[in-house]
């Protein structure tokens, strides 16, 4: 905790707006810190996604490929910013683009054989940083940090 106080018993207590402060915090240097080991943020992220989307099509549980509207929403950035991404993947061989069977304006996005070479490096440097950012943590606070947060975006969604 960068600031708050304590409340009876050895309890952290902070009000509504200082929790939502911290999480905002912890969410900039998670983002920053990400950014620095190679995490998902641009390029290797989608990669990251593609790569997930990909399994997730083989295994039955996705109809099919994912467009660049679907690639920005899993990103959670805006649709025009995908176009400039995936041009950057496929001029570098890790994509190419599939024409949309029902949707003649869209294109889907599938890995070559390169781009999952270079997914599965970024996915291995995203579980890295994921262990040594929660590291600090026992296996008991990750499983209740895992339900609140699992709580809070079923709640948002």
């Amino acid at each position: 905790m960068r600031g708050g106080g304590k409340a009876g018993k050895g309890a952290l207590s902070l009000s509504d707006d200082s929790l939502m402060r911290e999480m905002a915090h912890l969410n900039a240097v998670i983002g920053r810190n990400a950014r620095n080991a190679g995490g998902a943020w641009g390029l290797s992220g989608a990669l990251a996604i593609l790569a997930a989307h990909e399994v997730a099509v083989e295994e039955g549980i996705a109809p099919r490929l994912m467009s660049q509207v679907e690639i920005a929403h899993a990103m959670g950035i805006r649709p025009q910013s995908v176009g400039p991404l995936v041009s950057q993947l496929e001029d570098a061989g890790l994509v190419h683009r599939v024409p949309h069977e029902g949707d003649r304006r869209a294109h889907l996005v599938e890995l070559t054989d390169k781009g999952r070479a270079s997914a599965q490096v970024m996915r291995d440097q995203q579980r890295r940083f994921a262990e040594e950012t929660l590291s600090c943590l026992t296996q008991k606070e990750k499983d209740q940090l895992a339900a609140l947060v699992l709580k809070l975006n079923a709640a948002l969604s």
